[in-house]
């Protein structure tokens, strides 16, 4: 069963419970739509995959207690300990958005442009002056 059809039954058995917001259900349709029409194309698509790059950047440029919160269950999962293999996926995913995002000559292959500016985006961040979750999630 779709995850959105089984949100909204279990939406419409317990109204008086609580409600899922109209947005969320929209976005899931979407989200499921996509899919399906790139699972017609490719059998190993995943909406996912599409949209990790953009998560990896958001995880290690957003502030706000959710984001630091996702990126500490990414990065150590329940344990306390640093998994390099989801650090390493996380610097491909910003590498692969930012290379997707910085010039249609770069997202072609073209160019290095993106894995500098990534590579600099990422320092920015580790190597910072100013303390910031990144660093202290990587120095425990």
């Amino acid at each position: 069963m779709d995850v959105t059809m089984k949100i909204e039954q279990m939406q419409e058995q317990n109204a008086d419970v609580f409600a899922i917001p109209d947005y969320f259900v929209y976005m899931s349709r979407a989200f499921s739509t996509l899919e399906g029409i790139g699972l017609s194309s490719d059998p190993n698509y995943s909406i996912l995959n599409e949209c990790y790059p953009y998560l990896a950047k958001r995880l290690l440029s957003d502030d706000s207690p959710r984001a630091r919160g996702a990126l500490r269950t990414l990065l150590y999962g329940k344990g306390d300990e640093l998994d390099l293999s989801k650090l390493q996926e996380l610097t491909d995913g910003l590498e692969s958005y930012t290379t997707s995002t910085s010039s249609v000559e770069s997202s072609r292959g073209e160019s290095d442009e993106g894995r500098s500016a990534a590579l600099e985006q990422l320092a920015d961040v580790v190597l910072s002056e100013d303390s910031n979750y990144v660093q202290d999630l990587l120095i425990r």
